[in-house]
């Protein structure tokens, strides 16, 4: 099916497109309708900085960000350095956490920081699973990973039950 993307016109947002969006909705399209920065539901954001570039900027950020464009993972951006590098500092409180799984994607194996810490989880009884992808589980293997999720929701609520 075809993605729509249906900007309004001004003085007015994403509301005005309701029946449309429903319409199209319902014969199977995804339909994108953004409501411009300044306007409508997102009228607390309107300054004098709020040009037409910005307007542009809110499509094209759409387009962007919902894949809607024919490149392959347009989303990624910089990652600031010290999120992976500052040491963790963890209170008492994780001891409490009894339910813990680690999944790792054994298809980014080339380089790949996480098998260490697969082998760390598994010395410390968590639950270990793993799924021949990606490091971005979530966009290749969601199936699954929404599989693997609700198992370990079960079992912690199986063990509460018996507890």
């Amino acid at each position: 099916m075809t993605p729509f993307v249906l900007v309004h016109g001004a003085w007015h947002g994403s509301w005005c497109w309701k029946r449309v969006r429903t319409s199209l909705q319902a014969k199977g399209h995804d339909v994108f309708t953004p409501t411009l920065t300044g306007v409508a539901e997102r009228s607390h954001l309107l300054t004098p900085d709020v040009t037409l570039e910005t307007h542009i900027l809110d499509v094209v950020n759409l387009i962007r960000w919902e894949e809607l464009s024919v490149i392959v993972n347009r989303q990624c951006t910089a990652q600031p350095i010290e999120t992976v590098q500052q040491r963790i500092k963890l209170g008492s409180g994780i001891k409490t956490i009894n339910n813990v799984t680690f999944i790792l994607a054994t298809g980014f194996v080339e380089g790949s920081p996480f098998p260490p810490f697969y082998e760390k989880a598994k010395a410390k009884g968590w639950k270990t699973r793993t799924l021949a992808c990606g490091h971005d589980v979530m966009l290749d293997r969601p199936e699954e990973l929404t599989s693997l999720l609700l198992s370990a929701v079960q079992t912690s609520q199986a063990a509460r039950a018996g507890s």
